[in-house]
Parts: C-alpha cells; structure tokens; sequence
C-alpha cells in the first residue's frame, strides 16, 4: 500500500521525470530481489519442521516514507511521517494446523475486517496425472490476483470510514497468498513436473510479480504441524486418512518448502520490509493458537499507524 499511495501523491505534483525515476527505483529492487529469492529454490533447508514458536513484530521502518521519495518531494529526514495503512496479515502454513479455523474466529473479532481465506476456495489440487505447466500457470495466475483485489478492497473501505470519520482498528487477512505461493504452490507443482529448472515452468514474469507483492504484506502468520496430526485431524473430519497433499509422498515437499521460506526467504523480508513474523505449532489445540495470534495482532495494531 505504501507505492500506491505514494504514486497517487507524485502523481498529482508531476513533474513525469521524477515519477519515472521513483519507478526506476521500484523496479531495479524488485528485480534485484528477484536474483536473490530464484535461486535459491535449489538450495536444501537445515532448518525443519517443528521450527519452534517464533514472534518478530513488524519493524516500524516499513511504515516511513522511502527516502527516493523524501528527496523528490522535498522534505527533510527530521520531518518524516509513519505512512498510515490497514495492516495486511498473510496467514500460511502446513495443511490442516488451523488456518480456516483462525480466520473464522479472527471474523467473529473483527467483523469489519476484510478475512479471505483463500484455502478453502482453491484447495482442490489435480492428482499427479493432470499437473501440467498450464495447471501452475492458472493457478499462479489466480492466486496473484488476491492482493491486487484486497487492496482494491481496502482502498474503498478507507473511503468509507473515512466519509463517516471512524477510525480503522482491524487488519486485513487472507490465506494462500504471495509468500504461500513461493513457500507451498511453486514446490508442489514442480515437484510433479519433469523439469528442474524453475524457469522453465515458472515464468520470471510470475515470480517477479510475487516479489512485488510481499511489499505489502505487514505481517506473515506460519503454521506448523506434522503428518500424522495431519492425517488424525482429517479422520475426525470424515476424510480419508490421506488425500493429495496430507500423504507420506507429498506432505516432505511440502515441509521443505515452508522450511525453505523460513530459513532464506523470511529474513530478506525482514531486512528489506521489515516484515513481522508469528510462528504457531498447529499441533496445539486451535483456541490456545487463536488467542496467540489475537495476543499478537492487537499489539501490531498498536503500533501501525492507522487511519
């Protein structure tokens, strides 16, 4: 939300020189980041599952306004201002831990909120027979639609509050998102592929679209479990023991994958972003992990400067 806003304000100052240059700038990070997160797909996680109970707040230099656009707009270091935003939460995590479950209890505490859950609207993978490119790049492209559609969403809700002159006190959360693209779509496709070379499946285009996407996201919620928990929870559901991705196949991919986001993917967010952090065991029973994650969020809501 940051670049858009910051956008809208150029845009109204022009000069076109100095907008073109912001962009520039935006790109060659996206870009650079790009070069930094591609390869390091290959490379196998020493951390594992369980991670442990991890809590990194976001850190408020994500919420001051960039310095390339401090040096066009002509204001000084001494005058920055925290830029106010609705906090946007990327819920994500190993299969049956408790997503769904949080994000109906998280509704019930914020019933203004915007709470997608996307998991539950494209849970349905194709077996292993009907995986194809075109199978990811469908997929890939619908779920990159979710920010640009929250976003949309929450730019007319700051209107509408702000018409009525209520302040916003709740977040913005979905899940299967951009970080859950990276960490669990993109390794459980390819792990179905015969090609090696994430390029070749996976267009740059993708992938440097999903780079521009984790900008936005304030702060990430990481879910952990383990198979047979997995396999337990979905027997008392009604389920086979074992489906597409709750498997003994299927279910170490998928955990190498949120390993590997979690070793080298989480701390370039944080460096660069300023991305919080909350690590869950989803083993735990789902009220103590919910009153977790409200512990947590209220305190991020304290100390983001909202509208």
């Amino acid at each position: 939300m940051q670049e858009i806003k910051t956008f809208d304000c150029i845009e109204m100052l022009e000069p076109k020189e100095e907008l073109l240059h912001i962009q520039e700038v935006l790109a060659k990070e996206k870009i650079d980041l790009f070069y930094q997160i591609a390869p390091m797909y290959g490379l196998d996680p020493t951390v594992r599952s369980p991670w442990g109970t991890k809590m990194v707040y976001p850190s408020p230099k994500r919420y001051e306004v960039p310095p390339e656009i401090l040096d066009i707009v002509g204001v000084k270091e001494d005058d920055r201002r925290p830029l106010p935003h609705i906090p946007i939460i990327e819920v994500m995590g190993l299969p049956d831990s408790g997503k769904s479950t949080l994000c109906n209890h998280l509704q019930g505490i914020y019933p203004k909120a915007l709470i997608k859950d996307e998991f539950t609207g494209t849970g349905k993978f194709p077996s292993s027979g009907d995986v194809d490119i075109d199978n990811l790049s469908l997929t890939m492209q619908k779920q990159l639609s979710i920010i640009p559609s929250l976003l949309q969403q929450l730019e007319i809700k700051k209107r509408e509050l702000s018409q009525e002159n209520i302040k916003i006190d709740s977040p913005a959360i979905f899940t299967r998102g951009t970080n859950d693209i990276l960490a669990f779509s993109i390794p459980f496709y390819l792990s179905m592929l015969e090609e090696d070379d994430i390029f070749d499946p996976v267009s740059s285009y993708f992938i440097e679209e999903l780079i521009h996407q984790l900008s936005f996201i304030d702060v990430v919620v990481l879910f952990d479990n383990d198979l047979d928990t997995a396999s337990l929870r979905r027997v008392r559901s009604g389920k086979d023991r074992y489906g597409k991705i709750v498997n003994p196949n299927i279910w170490p991919i998928i955990e190498r994958g949120y390993s590997w986001w979690l070793q080298y993917v989480y701390p370039i967010l944080r460096e660069r972003y300023g991305t919080g952090l909350l690590v869950l065991d989803g083993r735990n029973h789902y009220k103590e992990n919910n009153r977790s994650v409200v512990k947590y969020i209220k305190k991020v809501l304290r100390n983001i400067p909202t509208y």
